[in-house]
């Protein structure tokens, strides 16, 4: 009697703490969600709080106008990112309101959309995450022409980018850009 007195006390400690180790994973995962949804939402009001600064007060330099794309960069490429077509939308239209006409018309919405959510699914498979963004140089070909210089630190090394940047209307435009590779130890981005 004892003994069955003794199993079913046993059964009934087991019982708790596998009930209680399972609403702690309940728990968890409803924080977890819980933080995706407050990251996200932070995200989604960064995004329309940069398109409203846009639109009142667009760039009127081209460090601005980077400073602001690399803002619109920071938010594709956070490791807080989750496949969010809202989101996508968001950016890519914040994005583009720094673009050229040219630019523009050789990268239809469509296709941009597309390929941006295949990058970023990519980069969020693989942990690719930007971590910080530094201008490094700014030059005037022109008046009305300049080459912007960026050093982008991400999770997975250090890149540079140029970009080429025009006045279209008397509003500094993304021409165009170009990966110039990877940057060496003594260029990492220091915050």
């Amino acid at each position: 009697m004892r003994k069955a007195i003794a199993v079913l006390i046993m059964l009934g400690v087991c019982s708790i703490y596998f009930l209680a180790m399972e609403s702690q994973d309940v728990a968890d995962v409803v924080d977890t969600v819980a933080i995706q949804e407050e990251l996200k939402a932070d995200m989604n009001e960064r995004i329309e709080r940069i398109i409203e600064q846009i639109e009142a007060e667009y760039p009127a330099t081209p460090k601005l106008l980077i400073e602001v794309s690399n803002e619109i960069m920071e938010v594709q490429y956070s490791e807080a990112w989750e496949p969010d077509n809202e989101l996508e939308k968001q950016t890519l239209l914040a994005l583009r309101l720094l673009c050229s006409n040219r630019l523009l018309e050789l990268n239809t919405y469509n296709k941009q959309i597309e390929n941006l959510r295949t990058e970023l699914i990519k980069n969020h498979t693989e942990g690719v995450y930007l971590n910080n963004s530094k201008i490094e140089s700014i030059n005037f070909l022109t008046p009305d022409d300049a080459f912007v210089e960026v050093i982008y630190d991400t999770t997975k090394g250090t890149q540079k980018r140029e970009y080429t940047l025009v006045k279209e209307e008397g509003l500094w435009k993304i021409y165009s850009w170009k990966d110039l590779g990877p940057v060496s130890e003594d260029q990492v981005v220091e915050e």
